[in-house]
């Protein structure tokens, strides 16, 4: 299509300021396309070879950086997506795509600092008005960067119970702590605890069970024991702890009847929690689960608090004394697991923070291997999505009603409903767009040729293993695979019967006749 475009021109306009020629080339002339990046570039050239016109499909920013590309990498990052995965789709469409280099340059050097300088505009914001507050309960929660025990960072969220947004994000590298994964949240924990407690006035901080955080908030002996701050526990990781230990021992012969009670069970722990306030109150009601399950609902000083039951039950009754009830008193009576019922009696949950947790997978997937700074800027751009369609309105069909939407979980084999909100619409991304944009126009220079290592970057500690590597061509000498045999002689080579090959003198029987 190129070569039907006329330009407006009748010769050539090149001269020679040197010897004072002109070039006298007239049209037809010549036209060569090439490609740049996502960008095509058309040429004219006189039948001499000079350049007439030159056109871009893109337009050009400060050092000759074309739009196209610099956007093209800047919303590969900011909507979650890989540069692999980007690339190989337009392999397949067989469309031109930035290198991998010119990526990664672009984000290292405008997008992450301006991502966290965004995201911390707007956290100062909420913080402000939580300032405003005199009780204030946060919901905190940590979540590895890889599942298993190889996790490089830990990244520690906390949330404000009222308002459902996210406050606090905090990313700790395992280097920082030794090179010891199994104390980054305790690390990551300190850090948002003694950040927050200056910024706004938290009385009550809900975690999971973990076995270190709660010593640092235990109230005669942790590092927090003078703030006077409560340490609750989530509730639903509580139950679905003890859902797991049913399952565990209904699985056992003899004790199949506890599969049919469990969600009862569960359900009964929840009644408990919530309304009781002391663990007198709290064991009054929760024993009574072991006589329910046998049928027996009214006992000794105590009853259940139900209305009255069908005479037909729809489960089979578990027999007192029988392994099955053996097997859950001691679950139900388990000191070590009742030790902190206290904490779990105000009722708190952190249902929402693990909705969040599982949102920081689209901008950062447990699959992939991130530096450190990219990782970090990718959990920051989870919570600015978070907490931007947090409060988004439900939606309303043409009829006027609200949708829902069921889904099936194949654990409980059951069917769940949920309302659904209206569609997102990422207003926060062209303003984040423009700041990044912006930086790129004011900045001195173009790409850098070399990314270097910054003084807080934690590559700068060493190599993730904390072992130095050896050269390649060492291990390619070294490594053996399986089914491979390596026979390491000092014999000469010399030629014997069928082959030349390396012998110490008939030790090869079968291929030697020295």
């Amino acid at each position: 299509m190129a070569n039907f475009l006329q330009l407006p021109l009748s010769k050539c306009h090149y001269s020679d300021h040197s010897t004072g020629t002109y070039c006298d080339g007239h049209p037809p002339f010549h036209v060569k396309s090439r490609p740049r990046g996502t960008a095509l570039i058309i040429e004219w050239f006189c039948p001499r070879g000079h350049k007439l016109w030159s056109w871009n499909s893109q337009p050009k920013l400060k050092y000759g950086m074309q739009g196209g590309d610099f956007m093209l990498s800047t919303n590969i990052l900011l909507s979650g997506n890989n540069f692999s995965k980007i690339a190989l789709l337009f392999r397949f469409m067989n469309i031109r795509m930035v290198t991998s280099k010119t990526f990664y340059s672009v984000q290292g050097t405008y997008c992450l600092k301006s991502i966290q300088q965004f995201w911390e505009e707007k956290r100062n914001a909420i913080i402000k008005k939580l300032q405003s507050k005199d009780r204030v309960v946060a919901l905190a929660d940590g979540r590895m960067d890889s599942p298993g025990h190889s996790a490089m960072c830990c990244t520690y969220t906390t949330m404000d119970l009222d308002t459902m947004d996210i406050i606090s994000v905090v990313n700790v590298d395992k280097r920082w702590v030794g090179y010891k994964s199994g104390v980054m949240e305790k690390a990551a924990f300190i850090q948002t605890f003694d950040s927050l407690t200056k910024e706004v006035n938290i009385k009550e901080i809900v975690t999971d069970a973990h076995v270190q955080i709660a010593a640092l908030m235990h109230p005669e002996r942790g590092r927090y024991k003078d703030q006077a701050i409560t340490h609750s526990l989530d509730v639903w990781h509580a139950a679905k702890n003890l859902t797991k230990k049913l399952h565990a021992v209904g699985m056992i012969s003899g004790q199949k009847l506890i599969l049919g009670w469990i969600k009862d069970i569960v359900n009964h722990f929840w009644y408990a929690c919530q309304h009781t306030s002391t663990r007198e109150e709290f064991m009054d009601v929760w024993k009574g689960v072991l006589h329910h399950v046998t049928g027996e609902h009214e006992w000794g000083f105590g009853r259940c608090f139900h209305a009255p039951l069908a005479e037909n039950p729809d489960k089979e009754l578990i027999p007192h004394g029988s392994a099955a009830h053996v097997a859950l008193s001691r679950i139900v009576l388990n000191q070590r697991w009742l030790k902190d019922i206290e904490k779990l009696l105000t009722f708190r949950t952190t249902a929402e923070l693990e909705s969040f947790q599982n949102h920081i997978l689209m901008y950062a997937g447990k699959r992939f291997a991130f530096s450190f700074g990219v990782y970090e800027a990718r959990t920051l751009l989870a919570a600015l999505d978070y907490n931007h369609h947090n409060h988004r309105p439900v939606h309303v069909n043409i009829k006027g009603q609200v949708s829902h939407k069921r889904v099936y979980n194949k654990k409980s084999q059951r069917y769940s409903v949920h309302t659904v909100k209206e569609t997102k619409d990422y207003g926060y991304i062209p303003e984040l767009q423009t700041r990044i944009l912006e930086k790129r126009l004011s900045s001195a220079g173009g790409l850098p040729k070399r990314r270097s290592i910054q003084a807080d970057d934690p590559r700068a500690l060493g190599p993730l293993s904390g072992i130095s590597p050896p050269p390649t061509a060492e291990l390619v000498q070294t490594q053996q695979r399986r089914g491979q045999v390596v026979i390491i002689t000092k014999s000469p080579l010399h030629f014997c019967g069928r082959k030349l090959h390396k012998c110490n003198f008939c030790f090869l029987q079968d291929l030697c006749d020295t």
